[in-house]
């Protein structure tokens, strides 16, 4: 029994430093090797030779543990945006920052002044400023400008190559993201008061005066207009349907085609962030520190649970976990299914601004970046725990504790 536990564990640990090898030169089997390692520890540790029992249990812990904290000249001013694993950080003290998220190096820094949260794509950042629209390269170097009269209303967001911008005169720009040519302009009946949302061919702008408005991402030209009962918060739109939260305290599915109403939920309290969706659910947080989980299709309550914290920003999904920030820097974690609670982290400064999610070929994997006043970069990454595996048998081979026979 021994010897073959100890092949199994010598093999197992062949296949590892296999894995380890073959993702270096195939990053698509990165993923299935970082999950393959993780789920090898548990088994090695509590018996890989068991072929009975219960299942074991899933090693990934509903807790978040900081992985990594970096110090910034300043706080954040507004949003940051991320690409390939590299945050863009506006600060007050009127500058973008770069920081690695991976080992934690700051890099370049650049004379940009926003409150605004950045856009990214097409390996480009995008800063609406006070009275022009800047798109800057990963190199820290200026790529190109757009001057804008006024200044904006919410911050730009960026889709497939199209940047949408829009002004406090109630005007939107659409610009080809990778030189800053206006493709249209289009004017709507107030200013968009929060991020609007970019959804296969159409684009969704929440609007000052209580409307949510469709135009067409190609043309600009007005698809539909939905009021609400209050003013409406950041929308998060699906191929088919537009989820969105107003000030009237109700939750809204809409239909992405005309802007008819799908469903809505009474959420009882003030819904400004956007919400989170996985397969079956939609999430969604108020001011009423409440976070609940929808049927996406037909918004029946699944399960509800009470925060003890004010919401900062809408949930954010980590694999099977929901998990919620407050503002002085706690996060709670819950399990997207039935609701439970998971985790909790405790934090250590208010938060500036919301969250960020910080995705990862591995679900399990990604993480959650937090910036708080007093000008910290932390991240906050899952527990990783040990799969309990229970054995048919204890290690060795059996010895019979009777004396031994009498010599012939």
């Amino acid at each position: 029994m021994i010897g073959d536990s100890y092949r199994i564990v010598r093999r197992a640990g062949r296949e590892a430093r296999a894995a380890r090898t073959v993702h270096v030169t195939v990053p698509g089997l990165r993923a299935l090797a970082l999950r393959a390692a993780a789920w090898l520890a548990g088994a090695l540790v509590f018996g890989a030779c068991a072929t009975a029992g219960p299942r074991a249990t899933a090693p990934w812990s509903g807790d978040l543990q900081m992985a990594r904290t970096i110090t910034l000249e300043s706080a954040a001013a507004g949003g940051a945006a991320l690409l390939d694993r590299v945050a863009y950080v506006p600060l007050r003290s009127g500058r973008i920052i770069r920081v690695d998220l991976d080992t934690g190096v700051v890099g370049w820094t650049i004379e940009v002044a926003t409150t605004l949260a950045l856009a990214g794509g097409d390996g480009l950042i995008f800063a609406a400023s006070n009275d022009e629209i800047v798109a800057i390269g990963a190199d820290g170097a200026r790529r190109w400008s757009v001057p804008v009269p006024g200044g904006f209303s919410a911050p730009p967001v960026w889709e497939s190559g199209w940047l949408i911008a829009s002004t406090k005169g109630g005007e939107v720009l659409c610009l080809r993201a990778q030189d800053g040519n206006v493709l249209w302009t289009a004017r709507v009946t107030a200013a968009v008061i929060a991020r609007p949302a970019i959804g296969h061919d159409r684009v969704y702008l929440p609007l000052d005066d209580g409307h949510v408005t469709a135009l067409d991402l190609k043309t600009g030209a007005a698809l539909w207009q939905r009021r609400l009962g209050g003013r409406p918060g950041a929308p998060l739109a699906m191929t088919d349907r537009l989820f969105v939260g107003a000030e009237d305290r109700w939750f809204y599915c809409l239909s992405a085609e005309d802007g008819g109403r799908e469903w809505r939920w009474r959420h009882g309290g003030l819904i400004t962030a956007a919400p989170a969706v996985d397969d079956r659910h939609v999430y969604v947080t108020g001011f009423n520190n409440v976070l609940r989980a929808l049927d996406r299709a037909g918004g029946s309550q699944r399960w509800m649970r009470g925060l003890p914290l004010r919401p900062i920003g809408g949930p954010i999904l980590l694999d099977d976990l929901v998990a919620v920030a407050g503002i002085g820097g706690e996060v709670h974690t819950f399990r997207g299914g039935r609701g439970e609670r998971a985790g909790t982290f405790a934090g250590s400064g208010d938060l500036a601004i919301p969250p960020l999610l910080v995705p990862h070929p591995v679900p399990e994997l990604a993480g959650i970046v937090l910036l708080t006043r007093g000008g910290a970069l932390q991240i906050l990454r899952r527990s990783l725990g040990i799969a309990i595996v229970p054995l048919r048998q204890v290690f060795g081979t059996h010895v019979p504790l009777g004396a031994p026979p009498a010599p012939p």
